[in-house]
């Protein structure tokens, strides 16, 4: 079940209103809501391309006195409350998957990441732009360093935690060439990107090696994700989370095509069993893929641009190259080999149903 009630608050204009704006949506959810209710806090990119219209999204509706209470908050902030829908859009719907648990994992997912993001949204709130970067990467390197901890490749052997993770890292590469494929002039794109890393690259670096040598954080986003990871794995391999699309992620530039995870792995004829085997039967990278989409919304939930989202996917896998020497070809390589291992050992509990390849 996705969530019953949403209400729709606007957001200034400019991008660093619209980060303080958030964060008085937050305190303003929680002094109403507190933790009588699971809620959460979205913005919507299809709502507004600006990102202006945030949801205090509830999975029961409130009582009238607590939306009352609610409404007073957001007016004593200066905020201006619109709509509620009492059959609101779930989160995630537009990320590639369907099932009779999805609504209900992300409700769940979502709702119990609330302090977590509450957190970084006051950390975020008094932040200079560099630290604020800073931030949101710990987030999405936690990310990486939960989804390798606790993945199947550990259980069975195929990878070391230390190459997990590094594998993980890199794979924030993927995201970012949905940004790549969709823009006229890339190389300008990433000289920007280049730019803007080198301003924070000693701390990005600091957050990688941490990860590598398992001193990252086990609390905040790493121990929510460590929480629902199995269950979620679980619920693919049962067939109760399934995957409507065979694009990576439903998150990229407006306009652009969802790309086959394989054909991001460019690849000779005789790995393409195995890479779609690794990519696109397996539960457990179908669990991280809805992870991943659940970190990089969530991001954009506490103030991070769209197209930021993608600088910092550039900048964990651009310091990861940095810290460990492994080239992305060299990455990629490594990809293979583990496919190539998982497939011939066949351990890896498999997708009831099989993606459709019919578009590579």
């Amino acid at each position: 079940m996705f969530m019953k009630w949403a209400l729709e608050v606007r957001l200034p204009g400019s991008a660093p209103q619209q980060r303080a704006a958030l964060l008085e949506v937050w305190e303003s959810a929680d002094a109403a809501l507190g933790d009588r209710s699971a809620w959460f806090v979205s913005r919507q990119p299809d709502a507004d391309a600006a990102g202006r219209v945030s949801r205090i999204c509830c999975v029961e509706p409130p009582s009238d006195s607590i939306t009352t209470q609610l409404l007073e908050e957001l007016g004593a902030r200066g905020l201006q409350s619109g709509a509620v829908n009492q059959q609101p859009q779930g989160i995630l719907q537009s990320a590639g998957f369907t099932g009779s648990a999805f609504g209900t994992r992300v409700d769940r997912l979502f709702s119990d990441a609330r302090p977590v993001l509450l957190g970084l949204a006051r950390d975020i709130a008094g932040a200079s732009p560099e630290e604020r970067y800073v931030i949101h990467a710990g987030l999405l390197v936690a990310h990486a360093s939960a989804a390798a901890e606790n993945s199947e490749l550990l259980e069975h052997s195929l990878l070391s935690r230390k190459r997990a993770v590094e594998l993980r890292l890199f794979s924030l590469q993927s995201h970012l060439q949905g940004l790549l494929a969709a823009v006229a002039d890339h190389k300008r794109v990433l000289v920007s990107f280049k730019t803007a890393y080198e301003l924070i690259s000693d701390a990005i670096k600091g957050l990688v090696m941490d990860a590598l040598s398992g001193l990252v954080s086990r609390q905040g986003w790493f121990a929510l994700e460590t929480a629902h990871l199995p269950a979620v794995r679980r619920e693919f391999a049962a067939g109760d989370i399934k995957v409507a699309t065979a694009g990576f992620e439903g998150l990229d530039m407006p306009g652009s095509e969802p790309v086959l995870p394989s054909q991001r792995f460019a690849s000779a004829d005789e790995y393409r069993d195995a890479l779609r085997y690794f990519l696109h039967q397996t539960a457990d990278f179908q669990a991280f893929r809805l992870l991943s989409s659940a970190a990089y919304q969530v991001s954009f939930d506490i103030g991070l641009s769209i197209q930021e989202r993608y600088f910092l996917c550039y900048a964990v896998s651009r310091a990861a190259q940095d810290v460990t020497g492994v080239t992305l070809v060299e990455a990629l390589d490594r990809v293979r080999e583990v496919a190539i291992a998982s497939r011939e050992a066949d351990c890896l509990v498999r997708l009831p149903e099989s993606l459709p390849l019919r578009h590579e």
